[in-house]
């Protein structure tokens, strides 16, 4: 079988529905699978899934977990070759597992992979863009992480080769409750040799994010959650790995002051190559002294 839609979903009672028939009425000739993985929710999700049972596959935890440790019991429980996100308040759209397959059959079905496309709401092309990529350009190698200092990369409507990223133990797990594992993930799979695609075709509806809501987003909190993120992805790594982001971190012409700050009071890099960096971005960015995250770099 070469996908499985995975749905993790937790109290999505509301939007779940609409989830579900998108991912259902897929047109698509090839046998595929939907799972469902109820993160033990409290509201009436599982009344709804049960009209649903003989086209899905349900699991129920027994206990809540983590956001990211349900996605990766979707990893394992999944039957497919590919395993396709679809967050319980998104939709896929009608053609998205044809248009996955056509591209990943033209890569001729790549062992180490991740594929996403466009999006109306939260749309990656910024962070790919700033890291020096095009759309329908494979990234690869060191290089790859250029992309991934400037933001996270949301499972949902992503494509994932499934036993690979088993391989390396799935998305990263942090403690901090809006830690970024979408980001830390990216550079564990960047560094594990995966390939990374951004297309421009569209394979989901997203219109917000369920997940930021309610949430603490002040920029101390995000320095928490970021700073958890990198100290959860370096445990899981060797030194020789983590040597070899924070090298190319601190030696590549991309520049994310965010990244750098977090890195620096983690005394993870030199404050002197970063402080060199920081003036050459400077001048070619004169403006963006008035930001307090690059002024700090400079002191």
């Amino acid at each position: 079988m070469i996908f499985t839609i995975a749905i993790p979903t937790y109290n999505n009672a509301s939007t779940i529905e609409e989830t579900l028939k998108s991912c259902i009425s897929q047109n698509f000739d090839d046998t595929f699978e939907i799972l469902v993985v109820n993160n033990n929710s409290t509201d009436n999700t599982e009344k709804i899934l049960s009209r649903y049972d003989e086209k899905i596959r349900i699991i129920k935890n027994n206990e809540t977990v983590s956001m990211y440790q349900n996605h990766n019991i979707c990893l394992q429980k999944a039957k497919g070759d590919y395993v396709i996100f679809c967050h319980s308040d998104d939709q896929l759209l009608p053609d998205a597992l044809k248009k996955y397959h056509d591209i990943l059959k033209k890569r001729n079905y790549p062992e180490r992979y991740v594929l996403w496309g466009r999006s109306m709401f939260r749309d990656f092309y910024y962070s790919w863009k700033a890291g020096g990529y095009l759309l329908n350009q494979v990234a690869s190698g060191i290089n790859s992480l250029n992309a991934f200092q400037f933001g996270g990369l949301t499972p949902s409507g992503t494509c994932y080769s499934r036993l690979s990223l088993l391989s390396i133990g799935g998305f990263t797990i942090v403690n901090h409750k809006i830690a970024p594992s979408d980001l830390v993930s990216l550079w564990k799979f960047s560094i594990n040799y995966f390939e990374f695609e951004m297309t421009d075709r569209i394979f989901f509806i997203r219109e917000s994010a369920s997940t930021a809501s309610g949430q603490d987003f002040n920029l101390l909190n995000i320095k928490k959650a970021l700073l958890n993120a990198i100290q959860c992805l370096f445990k899981e790594l060797t030194i020789d790995q983590q040597a070899a982001i924070l090298n190319h971190f601190q030696h590549s012409e991309f520049y994310s002051p965010r990244i750098f700050n977090i890195l620096i009071s983690l005394h993870l890099v030199d404050k002197k190559i970063i402080r060199r960096k920081t003036v050459k971005y400077l001048l070619k960015h004169p403006f963006a002294y008035r930001r307090k995250e690059v002024l700090k770099l400079l002191f």
